[in-house]
């Protein structure tokens, strides 16, 4: 799998529309699709995202681990960021 999708069920949809975060490894993209509305990338081209995702079975709710490294692609040394990032997430609706 190269990609994976996260749908918030959380209260924060626009319009009664589903909102869905994405991570595609191929393209190194972050999207967010807005109910029927084309995919809109969230990095900058001035970025470069990596990362893999881990899922994990076991137990009564199954989770997701997301692994994402997110670089500055300055030119000069100096003003080159990088960010590394993790966390879980469960399938299971509270």
């Amino acid at each position: 799998c190269r990609s994976i999708k996260i749908k918030s069920y959380l209260d924060n949809s626009i319009n009664g529309e589903d909102l869905i975060y994405a991570f595609d490894m191929a393209s190194g993209n972050l999207t967010l699709t807005r109910g029927s509305q084309p995919a809109q990338i969230l990095n900058s081209g001035k970025v470069q995202v990596t990362g893999y995702f881990e899922i994990n079975k076991t137990g009564l709710s199954p989770r997701v681990t997301i692994l994402m490294r997110v670089k500055g692609r300055e030119i000069k040394v100096s003003q080159r960021g990088e960010i590394n990032l993790q966390t879980t997430i469960s399938s299971h609706r509270y």
